[in-house]
């Protein structure tokens, strides 16, 4: 996947056929927690071992996180949720509490995560190598 960073107003594009092109993305290099100013961009990962917890569920909140890290597929990202939720779908448990976890990561892995009901998010797209990991 390249990425062409001339876009306008913080706009960046993709080429290819992974994502849609002309989407507004978020590039970033920390650990953050994301809000609902987060909604409709694509939050795109550039270092490996960065931690995204997810605020509070509430309707309308959606997610979508592209890895653009290393190359060279031993890149990390983990995904947390908000204490009381859980993430759910794709043959996770759904355990409370649990992270979803990016393994050997590389260029274009992705997830997005969707308002569920008040005990989480669901998982509505998935590319790359994801594992749920419990946090004790």
């Amino acid at each position: 996947m390249a990425i062409d960073k001339t876009g306008q107003k913080g706009q960046t594009r993709v080429e290819g056929t992974l994502l849609e092109q002309g989407l507004w993305f978020e590039a970033l290099a920390a650990n953050t927690t994301l809000d609902a100013a987060d909604v409709g961009k694509v939050i795109l990962i550039k270092v490996s071992g960065v931690v995204i917890t997810l605020p509070a569920t509430a309707t309308g909140l959606k997610f979508l996180v592209v890895y653009d890290g290393p190359e060279n597929g031993v890149g990390t990202l983990q995904i947390k949720p908000n204490d009381n939720d859980k993430i759910l779908g794709v043959d996770f448990a759904g355990d409370e509490k649990d992270t979803v976890d990016l393994m050997f990561g590389k260029p274009g892995d992705l997830i997005q995560l969707e308002y569920s009901n008040a005990d989480g998010y669901f998982v509505t797209k998935i590319a790359g190598n994801w594992v749920t990991t419990p946090v004790t």
